[in-house]
């Protein structure tokens, strides 16, 4: 039965997409899929994880799908776990188009071999994709969390975009009721009345190099680096967190940028602040006051797309840069938009190489013990380096963020923190890995 089951569908899927059928022919069912049989329903298992709900599949099923709006008439489904959720969407009438993406090809066969599903793979408005083929997430969508769970390594970066969309209303709404955010937004209305707006550092040029220190354990193997790219005329724009590190080696940043609320932020800025008087700060107005009250130099708020800002704006407006959770996402964005043809990243790990959370003198380095790291994602060298949901999931907003921007070269500066999608390495354009 089983080979029948399987036969059958990947005739189908010859017939109609012969490029995944290509792609599907040299592997095999993974031999780790179990058929649950001691549930009122069958499903399958893999490593304890049930591609499905034993007891009532199709009200699973349809509780998944009310991610998707019911006028929709696209639909993306990522995941197809046992056929229930494309099942599920089908039943609609305005919908014209279902794609369905299979984030785990071998995971995929062994669900072909145990359960029937020609039915939905032979429905005309279904349009079957690979995930590991994939980049970019697309609206509207639903998925099947088992299934992300069991993400294919060559799907994983797919799998992450998902999971952090689907984690963006409760970031959004948990930030909404941070009441220290609020209360710094408050406190700190006359300054950001009074100071400059970033878009006074912006300009149409595309010219010049800059480039930005991350606290990623990383950081210290560029020191010398950053310091000839100062001679040499470079702008180094400097993350909260690595302002110390880089103050005792000797560097002396050029501009620094600060977004989170969180009070002991301050921490960070414990240097001799006598040194940046002529030092530009970007900020967002939920920093803590205390870091403002401090910094010596010409200040310049920004506000990201965050709900938090949306009452302030209305009072005071200001320019906008682009923020996912991390900061050095605005440092992105800042540079870009200042004009900079070409970015360098150093200390932009995104992980816990060698088992550090942070460069040697930063206030929150320490060993990643402490951590529950039990998440990965590659290097530059093809390893798999430990790291956390969150940091991921940064890596991924800040790829997503670099597929939009022409015009500009960025490069990361080293091969033992996270492989970034679409930064190269100075020595694939002949020159030296950093």
């Amino acid at each position: 039965m089983e080979t029948t089951y399987r036969q059958a569908a990947s005739g189908l899927i010859r017939q109609r997409w012969p490029q995944v059928a290509a792609a599907l022919e040299p592997l095999s069912p993974t031999p780790a899929a179990q058929r649950c049989t001691g549930t009122p329903q069958q499903t399958l298992m893999v490593d304890g994880i049930h591609l499905s709900s034993g007891y009532d599949r199709a009200s699973e099923a349809q509780q998944q799908a009310m991610l998707v709006p019911e006028a929709a008439a696209v639909a993306w489904v990522y995941g197809v776990g046992v056929g229930d959720l494309p099942r599920a969407l089908l039943l609609r009438k305005n919908l014209k188009t279902l794609h369905a993406v299979v984030l785990n090809r071998e995971l995929f066969l062994a669900s072909l071999s145990h359960f029937q599903q020609t039915d939905w793979l032979a429905d005309e408005r279904v349009v079957l994709h690979l995930g590991a083929e994939m980049v970019d997430l697309q609206t509207p969508f639903c998925a099947s969390p088992a299934c992300l769970k069991l993400a294919e390594d060559a799907a994983a970066s797919l799998r992450d975009c998902v999971v952090l969309e689907l984690d963006t209303l409760y970031l959004n709404e948990r930030f909404l009721a941070n009441e220290t955010a609020r209360q710094q937004l408050e406190e700190n209305a006359s300054r950001v009345a009074g100071d400059a707006d970033v878009s006074a550092l912006f300009s149409p040029q595309r010219d010049g190099a800059a480039l930005i220190a991350a606290a990623g354990p990383t950081l210290a193997d560029h020191y010398d680096d950053i310091k000839q790219f100062q001679r040499q005329g470079g702008v180094v724009v400097a993350l909260d967190a690595a302002l110390r590190p880089l103050v005792l080696a000797g560097i002396r940043p050029d501009l620094v940028v600060t977004v989170d609320s969180l009070p002991e932020v301050y921490h960070l800025f414990e240097v001799d602040l006598s040194l940046f008087e002529d030092t530009p700060l970007v900020y967002f107005p939920v920093v803590h006051q205390r870091v403002l009250a401090a910094w010596p130099g010409r200040r310049y708020v920004a506000y990201s797309d965050s709900p938090i800002y949306r009452d302030l704006s209305r009072r005071v407006s200001h320019s906008r840069l682009f923020s996912a959770g991390s900061v050095i996402h605005c440092a992105m964005d800042l540079v870009v938009k200042m004009g900079f043809g070409k970015v360098l990243l150093a200390g932009a790990d995104f992980s816990y190489p060698e088992g550090m959370s942070h460069v040697e003198n930063a206030v929150y380095a320490m060993p990643t013990a402490r951590y529950k790291a039990k998440e990965w994602l590659v290097n530059g060298m093809g390893e798999k380096n430990s790291t956390t949901k969150n940091l991921r999931g940064y890596l991924r907003d800040l790829e997503r963020y670099l597929r939009g921007c022409d015009g500009v070269e960025v490069f990361n500066l080293s091969r033992r923190g996270a492989k970034i999608e679409g930064a190269r390495y100075l020595d694939e354009t002949g020159g030296e890995d950093g």
